[in-house]
């Protein structure tokens, strides 16, 4: 009788071997094919990017012949895209989104954040501030 239980066990414990291998190559394979789609998402992305700052030469380009200017560009503390409305003959700028004061709130969030790790509520902000 511990024989065949010895025989048994072991051709459970073979077979259960064999499932978990199997397993682990599909996951291999899914792996594989994961990291193909990533790199396929990483090459759009770069060529999404490309296009864009194209188009925002072409565009920069073309307001220099206009009375308002637009001008496109990474505020270089908070890394927020820019955009400003710009008067081509005193080269005032007339508009800009997100605002100066807005760009000073980002700095502030993130130094809070930095502060406080990203864990941090808004309450904890709030109490701060307060």
């Amino acid at each position: 009788m511990q024989i065949s239980e010895n025989i048994q066990n072991n051709n459970y414990n073979s077979v259960s071997l064999k499932s978990k291998a199997a397993s682990a190559s599909v996951s291999n394979s899914q792996i594989k094919n994961v990291s193909s789609q990533v790199q396929s998402v990483q090459k759009e992305r770069t060529e999404k990017i490309t296009k864009n700052e194209d188009l925002v030469k072409e565009i920069n380009d073309l307001s220099t012949r206009k009375n308002v200017g637009v001008n496109f560009h990474k505020d270089e503390t908070t890394g927020q895209n820019i955009v400003q409305f710009i008067d081509n003959s005193t080269r005032e700028v007339l508009k800009q989104f997100p605002s100066e004061e807005m760009l000073k709130v980002i700095q502030q969030i993130d130094k809070f954040l930095e502060q406080h790790g990203k864990s941090a509520t808004v309450g904890d902000l709030l109490n701060e501030v307060a």
